[in-house]
């Protein structure tokens, strides 16, 4: 009995080391599918995004080898009429919920918020917010989402508002900008319907204020796009391909430049506004994931 067991003591002592290796084996193949050999090889990308986006967006840009520059073509701020937002607060009781649907509309209704409403209050209120938008919230402000659509989108929080018995009547208040020198992009009003139509009463409340960056972007804009290397233009939205057309016009774009859409909708607006569109993400759900599809694209 006592040679059967130091016997099966001598085979475990030698097969646990094969396993070990085994394991790290597995783990370093994992990681290396998890990582990217994809490098954009220095080349230059130019981030029209809004600022609150744009730091990450480059920062990705840089760890794959580019040379981020942000150049934000829409200028956003506090709307200087505060109207709308003091009358939201003032009636906020009314309202069961409130939709924030990007970091500027968060930092805008808080802005306001916090000065007006208790602690208690503000971590009281039914917020539905988007994606990283809502973590964001929570470490900004300590306020925890109610709703995080599964779908990152206006789109998404309806869908998920009409899968919920008590909605039905309910009042809601939409956080949006005030759109000047731009086209107002269609997002808001068809999220202001969908509302509708699943039995809600929403309200819109222009909080901030959106237009073309002139006085920022302009320089910035006209120096990369004559310098002598290429440039990867990005759009994330279509407004920022109209702000980036006010700016400098359809004839700024070169023949060497790349222009890079985040997705098929983006990028069908942008071209029916005159500029060529040489790549479409169709991983557009997350800063990274887009890149490393535009760098293998550029690879090829």
């Amino acid at each position: 009995m006592s040679h059967s067991i130091s016997h099966s003591k001598r085979y475990i002592a030698r097969i646990v080391p094969v396993f070990v290796l085994i394991l790290m084996f597995l783990n370093v193949a994992a990681q290396s599918d998890t990582t990217t050999s994809c490098s954009l090889n220095g080349a230059r990308v130019l981030i029209t995004a809004p600022g609150i986006y744009a730091s990450r967006f480059a920062s990705i840009v840089d760890e794959r080898g580019g040379s981020a520059c942000i150049v934000s073509t829409i200028d956003a701020h506090a709307n200087p009429d505060t109207v709308p937002v003091t009358t939201l607060l003032d009636s906020i009781a009314h309202y069961q919920w409130i939709v924030l649907p990007s970091r500027t509309a968060i930092d805008a209704f808080f802005a306001s918020a916090i000065k007006r409403l208790g602690n208690a209050e503000l971590k009281a209120l039914r917020i539905a917010a988007i994606g990283r938008d809502a973590d964001y919230m929570l470490k900004t402000y300590g306020v925890l989402a109610a709703l995080v659509p599964q779908k990152a989108s206006p789109e998404g929080i309806a869908v998920e508002l009409s899968l919920m018995p008590s909605t039905q009547g309910k009042r809601i208040a939409v956080v949006a900008p005030l759109v000047k020198e731009l086209t107002e992009p269609d997002v808001i009003p068809v999220f202001l319907s969908r509302l509708k139509a699943i039995g809600m009463h929403p309200t819109k409340v222009e909080a901030y204020v959106t237009q073309p960056a002139f006085a920022t972007a302009a320089p910035i804009l006209t120096g990369e796009l004559a310098a002598q290397h290429r440039c990867v233009v990005v759009f994330t939205s279509t407004a920022e391909a109209e702000a980036f057309l006010r700016i400098v016009g359809v004839n700024a774009i070169r023949p060497s430049d790349i222009v890079a859409c985040f997705g098929p909708y983006t990028a069908s607006n942008v071209k029916r506004l005159g500029l060529p569109v040489h790549f479409t993400g169709t991983q557009y759900h997350a800063f990274d994931a887009f890149i490393d599809e535009l760098c293998g694209w550029m690879g090829e």
